[in-house]
């Protein structure tokens, strides 16, 4: 065996790997948007609080529309790796004697990944952002609008102990592909998706540096871990995740009447 590869060709020889199963469409607005939608509706008739709702509906409009954004993009990837995934795994049923450890495709549908992949991080990004302005309003006082200001100044609250989790999990590193891909460079001059045979069998995979804050291509690191589509997958599944457990909390304490707490001055970016 040769770095988890088959040395013989009997093993895994025609034994295809199938791609993870589609991430599944948004079919209504994230939790976080319905949980604001609730409490407007209920608040809509406070004139005093008019500023406060019309926050609580453009906000989680312009939140819904990275999300969307997003959405769009890991489809896109989705469907151009089963287009990839179905024109390399007839190959590989075809030729029965190909001897050989990897088949590779570099085109204009792999560089289309990659270059949707950089939209798809940086919408989520964007998102994680608004989500953290919308989560300022549970607090009296003006608190950063940014995630990454939110994370390190927000007062002591279940707010920052969630966004703190996820920024400490899974946020930073999505920031740090995006900072990598946008200011210094891409994964590669030459893109390509592999179908690499392991003890299992072929499997399709999209290069991706397990160390995106090298930010130079000649320094990048790959592992079995690091790989395109899976990471997509685990981000949406991870944003999905923190979207639900901002929507619950604030839920919970406009329940028991202590939100929102700052309801006037929301429009002044920066504040």
């Amino acid at each position: 065996m040769v770095d988890g590869k088959v040395e013989s060709s009997g093993l895994a020889h025609n034994r295809i790997l199938p791609l993870p199963s589609r991430p599944p469409k948004l079919e209504s607005s994230p939790q976080l948007v319905l949980v604001l939608d609730r409490v407007r509706f209920d608040l809509d008739n406070w004139h005093e609080l008019g500023e406060f709702v019309w926050f609580a509906r453009e906000y989680p409009r312009i939140y819904r529309h990275h999300i969307e954004h997003a959405e769009f993009r890991l489809q896109s990837v989705y469907n151009s790796f089963e287009d990839v995934h179905k024109s390399l795994a007839k190959r590989i049923l075809e030729e029965d004697s190909l001897d050989c450890f990897e088949m590779a495709v570099s085109d204009k549908q792999v560089r289309t990944i990659y270059w949707n992949f950089e939209s798809y991080i940086s919408a989520l990004c964007a998102a994680l952002d608004v989500l953290a302005r919308i989560c300022t309003t549970a607090f009296p006082q003006q608190v950063p609008i940014s995630f990454k200001d939110f994370c390190k100044r927000a007062p002591e609250s279940s707010f920052r102990d969630i966004l703190r989790g996820a920024q400490t999990r899974w946020a930073q590193g999505m920031k740090d592909y995006r900072d990598c891909f946008i200011h210094y460079t891409p994964v590669d001059t030459i893109l390509s998706l592999r179908f690499v045979r392991y003890n299992q069998g072929w499997q399709l995979r999209g290069k991706l540096p397990a160390n995106p804050k090298a930010r130079e291509i000649l320094r990048f690191r790959w592992n079995r871990r690091s790989e395109l589509l899976s990471y997509s997958m685990r981000v949406w599944k991870r944003f999905s995740s923190l979207d639900r457990k901002v929507a619950q909390t604030i839920l919970r304490a406009y329940r028991s009447g202590s939100y929102p707490l700052r309801t006037t001055d929301l429009f002044r970016a920066g504040g």
